[in-house]
């Protein structure tokens, strides 16, 4: 098939072979599956003899890679959202102390300051 082809064509096919073949590891470290993807093709083409043997340990390794995977995508935007409700609490706790000693909310604001908000009080 190939060798009815020029040239221009064949090298055409190559590069974009290549473009399409790094677009594919682009998008999987992004989606951080490279481990899973890296297990599986090692594992597979690599020890196909141990993988038939071992096959309740195969597939309890490539779980706990997905489950790491997982913990990766999720991880983040759990310590993201525990940190705003922390600074959601912290705010509503300073808001409670000014209203204890008499300050209307329209006096009250917030200024964050190092990633914590501090009150600010207008007399």
């Amino acid at each position: 098939m190939l060798q009815n082809l020029t040239i221009a064509q064949q090298l055409f096919f190559f590069f974009l072979a290549v473009f399409l073949i790094r677009l594919v590891f682009h998008i999987l470290l992004k989606l951080k599956l490279v481990p899973v993807l890296a297990y599986t093709a090692c594992a597979n083409l690599i020890f196909p003899e141990w993988v038939a043997k071992q096959k309740v340990l195969y597939w309890a390794i490539l779980a706990g890679l997905v489950l790491v995977t997982i913990f990766r995508w999720v991880g983040p935007k759990l310590t993201a959202h525990m940190e705003e409700q922390r600074i959601i609490r912290n705010m509503a706790e300073q808001r409670r102390a000014a209203a204890a000693l008499g300050y209307r909310n329209d006096q009250i604001s917030f200024e964050v300051k190092d990633g914590m908000p501090q009150i600010k009080i207008r007399q």
